[in-house]
């Protein structure tokens, strides 16, 4: 017996779906770590500026406070070009993830209307099987 072409491009659709769903999945925790990586250098450059203010002689340490900045300043703009890499390919895969959904949700709506075309059609059939019957009937 051969499948049903729609319930194999359904099931095609659905999985498609899922594997979008987890791609979506996939990008959002890579955009997660990114945006705590870019709060974790905030903290480190809020606690050197703070450290470096409660010095009695700030000269003292200049140099390693200011190498110390640099790299976090440094470290920050590479984070924070990663999550905005992280963001676009989030962004994205929203949108590949939309067009799936919306892709199978036009062959479920699809199989629906075969469905009630099909069913409206055996109607027809059994209302034209009665009314011959009746017209039979009509006539002994």
């Amino acid at each position: 017996m051969p499948r049903d072409a729609l319930k194999a491009l359904h099931e095609l659709r659905r999985r498609e779906v899922d594997r979008q769903r987890l791609e979506l999945a996939d990008c959002r925790a890579v955009e997660t770590e990114a945006a705590g990586t870019v709060r974790s250098i905030d903290a480190a450059i809020a606690r050197d500026r703070d450290s470096d203010a409660a010095l009695a002689d700030p000269m003292l340490f200049r140099d390693i406070f200011l190498a110390t900045r640099q790299h976090l300043w440094a470290e920050r703009q590479r984070a924070v070009v990663a999550l905005a890499e992280a963001e676009a390919r989030s962004e994205a895969a929203r949108g590949r993830l939309a067009a799936a959904r919306l892709a199978a949700e036009t062959v479920d709506r699809l199989i629906l209307e075969r469905t009630a075309a099909a069913r409206a059609e055996a109607d027809r059939r059994a209302q034209h099987e009665l009314d011959d019957v009746a017209g039979r009937r009509r006539k002994y």
